[in-house]
């Protein structure tokens, strides 16, 4: 497994391939920017079908990666304001079991683990943004276990 630094545009590109994959299930398939405009109008609605954005998401990293993976996804829930716009993932690694959105993170004289990335998607450079993100944690764990000989 090689380190690959993908530029916003190839995440795009994977972004709309992975929508049109996505769309070709549906029976009126719509653009991805018209899906998330109706988003943005809808979220707030229990009935509108917000898992296509973790689907197109999780469709784009393997597609970028060549890689399938196990994940978990959930949208992030306020208590008070109710889904915020940000969806959690975690990724493991179907080979090797092993989480790879796993992150140790030092402040000051703490150690900080999570095992989800996270963000918040209105707009398709959301999306490139939350893509890259989870890239930033996937390749790395990849690359250790290769390393590892795992």
């Amino acid at each position: 497994m090689e380190f690959k630094n993908f530029t916003d545009e190839e995440i795009r590109q994977a972004l709309h391939a992975a929508w049109q994959d996505l769309s070709a299930e549906d029976d009126e398939p719509t653009s991805l920017e018209e899906f998330l405009r109706q988003y943005r109008k809808f979220s707030d609605d229990p009935n509108f079908p917000i898992e296509s954005i973790p689907e197109v998401v999780t469709r784009a990293v393997e597609r970028l990666v060549q890689r399938q993976f196990v994940w978990y996804w959930e949208p992030v829930v306020d208590r008070t304001d109710g889904f915020t716009g940000e969806f959690s993932f975690v990724a493991v690694d179907i080979p090797t079991g092993q989480c790879v959105t796993f992150q140790e993170r030092n402040y000051g004289n703490q150690v900080y683990y999570t095992i989800n990335v996270a963000g918040t998607v209105f707009y398709v450079e959301d999306l490139v943004l939350l893509v890259r993100r989870l890239l930033g944690t996937i390749l790395p764990a990849l690359v250790l276990m290769k390393s590892a000989g795992r």
